[in-house]
């Protein structure tokens, strides 16, 4: 959905998923916390198992380096996750600062508390300049994580002309 009067890629779907990062993060940290557990439960050491059809015993176990795999690649997953949804709404909380008392107000009512609209107005112009401020951060840090990557590189090539010259 478009804001009146701002033309831009960053709207209020955008704003919203801002809004309820730390309500989404809190969900998932706890939910991280119980797959965590159960990952660690599953571990098992070899069992014997009966069979009496057949009469025979047999070795039941779980292969130990893909279970390794498994919580490595579960932990890794969960953790982006919760890191972005972390890093969202400190943006929101911080992009709060720009807004006024009574917009704030209107705002943490309308998108965290959940509360009907009642300032249509105040709302609307703290949803604009919300997702300006939103949008420009995003926008800077998105620069500044290039940056770094470019140097990162730059610096890899020079360690590799410095390794393939010595």
């Amino acid at each position: 959905m478009k804001l009146e009067g701002y033309d831009s890629t960053f709207g209020l779907y955008e704003l919203r998923k801002y809004a309820t990062a730390e309500a989404d993060y809190k969900m998932l940290a706890e939910e991280f916390e119980e797959v965590e557990q159960q990952l660690y439960e599953d571990i098992s050491p070899t069992l014997l198992g009966f069979n009496g059809d057949e009469g025979r015993v047999y070795q039941q176990s779980f292969n130990t380096e893909m279970t390794a795999l498994n919580i490595i690649d579960t932990k890794d997953s969960y953790k982006r996750k919760i890191d972005k949804l972390k890093e969202k709404y400190e943006m929101f909380n911080l992009s709060l600062r720009i807004l006024t008392e009574e917009e704030r107000k209107v705002v943490q009512d309308h998108y965290c508390n959940g509360n009907p609209v009642q300032h249509k107005k105040t709302l609307s112009e703290a949803e604009v300049k919300l997702c300006r401020w939103l949008e420009l951060e995003k926008r800077l840090i998105l620069e500044e994580r290039t940056e770094n990557y470019k140097a990162e590189l730059k610096k890899k090539i020079r360690n590799c002309k410095v390794q393939v010259g010595h």
